[in-house]
């Protein structure tokens, strides 16, 4: 089967269903809503891991692979969850395909310091709360280039995506692109003005 990038080179959201539905040129965000649970895998040895209808009532917001690493991330919104207090369900499946699971409090997420499952289910929360709609992409965008700074990253540790995201945009004003510019600013700026509104203190970063 195909996989599909979405945005950079390393990270990608599933294009092909399993067999089971016989469905093709699926795309992900297109895909939650059908029945029964998905793997999808590539042809690079890459698998694709999300559970279209939960039994537990929850509901899935995003799945991506890292190429590179081959972890695969999961963000579930549960049943219960509440717009005041936002939490989300985690699952990670790591390289060799063991599963860990874990409850993320968005409230108690720092940007400048977060694991790639807590900051997937920051963007998530920006996304689907509608404070940033692109937020889950410009997220794996600016992921792709903790790389560059450490090769050696193991696609689970922490990061600082709020320097990230402020590099992001130093790259696309540097080169002209205003469209790209305006597109890491509002993630920047989702991500600086959510901290606010929980009550955290982000730095502040000059733009030149």
């Amino acid at each position: 089967m195909r996989i599909g990038a979405v945005d950079n080179t390393y990270s990608y959201q599933g294009i092909n269903e399993s067999k089971t539905n016989k469905a093709e040129n699926w795309d992900f965000k297109n895909a939650i809503g059908g029945k029964g649970i998905s793997t999808i895998s590539s042809s690079e040895g890459l698998t694709l891991h999300y559970d279209k209808t939960p039994t537990d009532g929850s509901r899935c917001l995003s799945s991506w692979v890292d190429a590179r690493s081959g972890v695969n991330t999961v963000i579930y919104k549960p049943a219960d969850f509440d717009e005041s207090d936002p939490e989300y369900r985690v699952e990670v499946w790591d390289k060799d395909g063991n599963k860990t699971e874990q409850m993320v409090k968005i409230s108690e997420v720092d940007p400048s310091n977060a694991t790639t499952a807590e900051m997937h289910a920051y963007s998530a929360y920006l996304s689907d709360s509608g404070k940033c709609k692109n937020a889950v992409d410009s997220f794996l965008m600016c992921r792709s280039q903790i790389y560059d700074k450490n090769p050696s990253y193991d696609g689970l540790g922490s990061a600082n995506f709020m320097e990230l995201a402020r590099d992001m945009m130093q790259m696309q004003y540097t080169i002209g692109n205003t469209q790209g510019y305006l597109r890491f600013k509002a993630f920047f700026d989702a991500l600086s003005e959510s901290r606010n509104f929980f009550g955290a203190n982000t730095k502040s970063y000059a733009f030149m």
